[in-house]
């Protein structure tokens, strides 16, 4: 019935490390609120509509030390801690402390720091640029429709 947890001696989640090409992927469904209540915790909006915040550092430009493995796959910096390219996650983690922060996990350009660990909350939402993009996740077997209608009558699964 309660939750035990794992030690798992790798950082490359389902075997995917910077899949999109040396861009920093937008995540979905997860932001940094940063107000007086929340400095530094990750909300994320679970399937059925609820959120949940899970503390993470709050010391920018950091090598990665610890994250917080959830039972939920979280992958979220923890610690004050400071490793190095060699050591711990090899990854680095950027964060703003203003209000209203996006993640961006990977990297946007083939460096040390760049893994799947890698995070980044420094920027709103509104900020763009040409190395920053999204990525659709999608397990299952796709189908096509066999008509408009067909397609709009779909109804999602969570």
């Amino acid at each position: 019935g309660s939750p035990t947890v794992t030690q798992v001696n790798n950082i490359s989640c389902l075997g995917y490390e910077d899949i999109y090409g040396h861009k920093y992927d937008m995540m979905d469904g997860v932001d940094l609120p940063n107000d007086s209540a929340n400095q530094g915790k990750w909300r994320i909006w679970m399937p059925d509509g609820t959120t949940r915040m899970v503390k993470g550092k709050t010391s920018s430009d950091q090598w990665i030390t610890g994250v917080a493995h959830g039972k939920y796959m979280d992958v979220i910096p923890v610690g004050t801690a400071n490793g190095s390219s060699s050591t711990y996650y090899c990854d680095k983690y950027y964060i703003s402390t203003a209000s209203s922060r996006v993640v961006y996990r990977g990297c946007n350009s083939a460096y040390a720091y760049g893994g799947v660990s890698n995070a980044n909350a420094s920027y709103d939402a509104s900020y763009t640029y040409a190395y920053i993009g999204s990525r659709l996740a999608f397990r299952g077997r796709i189908v096509k429709a066999e008509s408009v209608e067909a397609y709009k009558a779909i109804v999602e699964k969570a």
